[in-house]
């Protein structure tokens, strides 16, 4: 089974992630979610779908997990989204801009394990 993963980031780190797993037949980049003009560009490009938000790509899709590789200060949001859908989690380094979120983040975490 291919897991279905969104994208939320399309930057330098974002890209490197979309490479990566092109490499596994194992994971598959369905969507690019990035409020920058470019990212609709770069989503087009590549064939993914594209939306300005994670809410707005949740509306529309269920990806199994989500990569989030936005700036620092915009991890908690998508996190926290996703994993109150289910989904599984990859953030890029600092897990979070605060200790607080990232205690909140792995408090849920565990919570909503599967």
């Amino acid at each position: 089974m291919v897991e279905r993963l969104a994208l939320i980031g399309a930057g330098v780190i974002g890209k490197r992630h979309l490479l990566a797993s092109r490499k596994s037949s194992k994971t598959a980049i369905v969507a690019i979610v990035d409020p920058g003009p470019d990212a609709r560009v770069f989503a087009a490009s590549e064939g993914l779908d594209y939306f300005g938000t994670h809410d707005a790509m949740f509306d529309k899709i269920a990806p199994s997990g989500v990569i989030v590789a936005t700036p620092n200060n915009h991890h908690f949001e998508p996190t926290v989204a996703a994993l109150n859908l289910g989904c599984h989690v990859l953030v890029e380094k600092p897990i979070m801009a605060t200790l607080d979120e990232a205690e909140q983040v792995c408090a849920m975490s565990e919570a909503t394990a599967r």
